[in-house]
């Protein structure tokens, strides 16, 4: 009986250790999580200012080079249209002036 107790005895030292080696290393956990957590919030500005600003930078310049290009493109597509536009209303005018020029013709070949 004498042995029954002290295994007792024994095996609850042995379960209070355990008990307390689990909420110590609970507590260590929870301290290097929070650690964790703050060292990334102090991190994420960093972060956002060296990595994600420039990307950012980086695309709004690329979109600023576009929008240049293409109101380059516009502005000539304009130009060669209205200038095809003038063309085609010149040679309108020639092929009108030749239509009454041949009439002109015809009715005096006629008469």
């Amino acid at each position: 009986q004498h042995t029954t107790r002290v295994a007792h005895k024994f095996l609850n030292e042995v379960k209070s250790t355990i008990l307390t080696l689990q909420r110590v290393v609970k507590q260590r956990m929870t301290i290097q999580i929070h650690n964790w957590a703050s060292s990334a919030h102090q991190e994420l500005p960093k972060i956002v200012k060296d990595e994600i600003f420039p990307i950012v930078n980086q695309v709004d310049a690329r979109l600023q080079n576009f929008k240049i290009q293409f109101l380059k493109e516009a502005a000539k597509f304009v130009r060669d249209f209205k200038s095809l536009a003038n063309e085609a209303d010149a040679s309108l005018a020639k092929h009108k002036a030749l239509g009454l020029e041949i009439k002109r013709l015809l009715k005096a070949v006629v008469s």
